[in-house]
């Protein structure tokens, strides 16, 4: 198995970004807050013991900029965004 290494800007991003998927339909669901504190757990200093539900909103160019275009990473976050939960947990399990 693979190990890849994210760098703290690309894991906040990522996860400011499920936390606005998250926001997305008015409801911050349990299981929704359950998963980015397990994803926050490769990078605890992203959330300091708060909520996963008020983090910050990203923009979709800092998402271009620190995730990149058509990068592996960018492509899982996106395939999170289609609801494909798997995808968005391989970026951290590799």
């Amino acid at each position: 198995m693979n190990t890849v290494s994210y760098s703290h800007d690309q894991i906040a991003v990522w996860l400011r970004g499920l936390a606005q998927i998250a926001r997305a339909d008015g409801h911050f669901s349990r299981e929704e807050e359950e998963l980015i504190r397990a994803f926050a757990a490769h990078n605890p200093e992203t959330m300091a013991g708060g909520e996963a539900q008020s983090l910050p909103s990203v923009e979709p160019a800092e998402l271009a900029m620190v995730l990149g275009v058509k990068t592996a990473i960018a492509e899982s976050f996106f395939a999170y965004g289609r609801g494909d939960r798997l995808g968005g947990w391989r970026v951290f399990r590799r």
